[in-house]
């Protein structure tokens, strides 16, 4: 019963997402601390990436390639929203059957999409919008709204409002993967923690957590990799 407890709650806190591909170390602040993560390692919600050159997937089957820093702000399978702090962002979001919000916020803008491909860039002059196929939405700070829509490019200004662009050829390090290929590797990957969590391999938050209320410590802390 004990063990069942524990394999359930682990995965109900499975991870929101992993790091497909990088080039080099990726940087993830969580929880007050900063570890060096890699291609193949878990991401939480919450987390804090930055990376010069690396792929992110966001469960179900959305992925980032990013040059700059960002932060889960929330990661569920119907809706997303992720901050852009600087850098840039290029994102494919699968269409989905079901309603699906997904957001990406910069300190200019918001940008609400479904089932599209396309590119942001936080600049010092504003947020800018490239649309490779499908239809962003984009908010500037004083709530306008403009439909941005394939081969279309804009930018948010600072001080407010929309200023049309050319649009640019994207260029990508990394290719984004087909929707098929992600959901394998993530039943693998969710088999692999059940595997080592029957053996023990695998710490676990939540066991850790009890058995430091049982014995009054602190419970062991997490280690920079």
């Amino acid at each position: 019963m004990f063990l069942w407890l524990i394999l359930s709650t682990a995965l109900a806190q499975d991870p929101v997402g992993e790091i497909s591909e990088a080039s080099s170390s990726v940087q993830v602040q969580r929880a007050g601390e900063t570890l060096t993560l890699q291609s193949g390692d878990d991401l939480e919600a919450g987390d804090i990436i930055e990376s010069s050159d690396a792929q992110v997937v966001i469960y179900p089957d959305h992925q980032v390639n990013l040059a700059g820093k960002i932060e889960i702000k929330e990661a569920l399978e119907d809706k997303t929203e992720l901050a852009l702090e600087k850098g840039k962002v290029h994102v494919k979001v699968e269409k989905q059957t079901r309603p699906l919000t997904f957001r990406v916020v910069t300190p200019m803008a918001a940008f609400g999409v479904r089932g599209t491909e396309f590119e942001v860039e936080e600049t010092d002059e504003g947020s800018d919008l490239q649309v490779v196929e499908g239809e962003v939405e984009a908010q500037d700070k004083q709530g306008q709204i403009q439909r941005v829509r394939p081969r279309e490019a804009i930018r948010l200004m600072k001080r407010g409002g929309f200023q049309k662009r050319e649009f640019r050829e994207l260029k990508q390090r990394f290719k984004f993967k087909q929707k098929e290929e992600i959901k394998e590797r993530r039943i693998k990957r969710r088999e692999k923690r059940v595997q080592e969590l029957r053996s023990g391999q695998r710490p676990n938050r939540f066991k850790n957590k009890m058995q430091s209320q049982e014995g009054g410590g602190q419970g062991p802390r997490r280690r920079n990799r």
